[in-house]
């Protein structure tokens, strides 16, 4: 009998709280954003992976809460990108805190070798509920099948 590839996807909700601190500019049209602040921040992780034969699992949600967790919840992000990216290398902003969530993500995924089609992230930066929410979406766009 011929295996069926079954895809999953996994939806796990991550909430941290963190500060930042926006440099003035332009661009900057809330300028109370430049001074130190913090958000309670919703980030929502999906997950899509084809197959889950290993133990009927394809990957502990704790893990991956614990990677983000562990990395941003009671942190400056100014400093965690600083250590990791290099000083003042890049902003502390959502799109950017996104997007170092889905390498913190991609990295677990890679070493527990959970093939991945796909990663949201749905960043909302001081979760007020959602309807006073605004997401930042990250998704994979490299044209191939896995992430």
């Amino acid at each position: 009998m011929a295996s069926i590839r079954q895809m999953f996807e996994l939806a796990t909700p991550v909430f941290f709280d963190a500060a930042h601190q926006l440099p003035d500019s332009v661009d900057l049209v809330s300028k109370k954003c430049a001074r130190l602040h913090g958000h309670t921040y919703h980030a929502l992780i999906r997950v899509e992976v084809i197959d889950n034969s290993r133990h009927g699992m394809t990957i502990d949600f704790k893990e991956l809460k614990d990677a983000i967790g562990g990395r941003l919840d009671h942190r400056y992000v100014n400093e965690v990108f600083d250590d990791h990216y290099g000083a003042n290398a890049k902003e502390a902003t959502a799109e950017n805190i996104a997007l170092f969530i889905v390498e913190l993500i991609s990295g677990v995924l890679h070493t527990r070798q959970v093939p991945c089609t796909s990663i949201t992230v749905a960043l909302a930066e001081g979760y007020k509920g959602p309807d006073n929410t605004v997401y930042v979406t990250v998704r994979g766009n490299d044209g191939n099948d896995q992430v």
